[in-house]
């Protein structure tokens, strides 16, 4: 199993790619808990603040957009850790001397 685990496929061990998809999956499964127990905070700060709310149509406003940037930066964070391969690392852009930036092609 351990052999299995350290075998490299495009530059990474399968444990690696293993970490992250649990990672991401996990993120996937308990966004919709860290989410609303953050908007509850934001809530409270909020209306501690003065400002008042319906507690209601603030959570449904919030739950869903903070869900999903806790998702992409969670799979942000986790995909950063796999190395790309060789091929991969190029330039997509380059600024010539009048400071505009123009496509770079690597291979033409």
């Amino acid at each position: 199993m351990k052999e299995i685990l350290q075998m490299q496929f495009l530059g990474n061990t399968v444990q690696l790619y293993l970490e992250v998809a649990v990672t991401i999956l996990i993120a996937l499964f308990i966004k919709r808990f860290i989410s609303k127990y953050l908007a509850t905070l934001l809530f409270n700060l909020f209306t501690k603040a003065g400002k008042p709310f319906h507690k209601k149509a603030f959570l449904e406003l919030i739950i869903g957009p903070l869900g999903v940037f806790l998702f992409i930066l969670i799979t942000v964070i986790s995909l950063d850790k796999l190395k790309l391969p060789a091929d991969l690392h190029f330039t997509v852009y380059r600024a010539n001397k009048g400071g505009k930036a123009t496509a770079y092609h690597p291979h033409s």
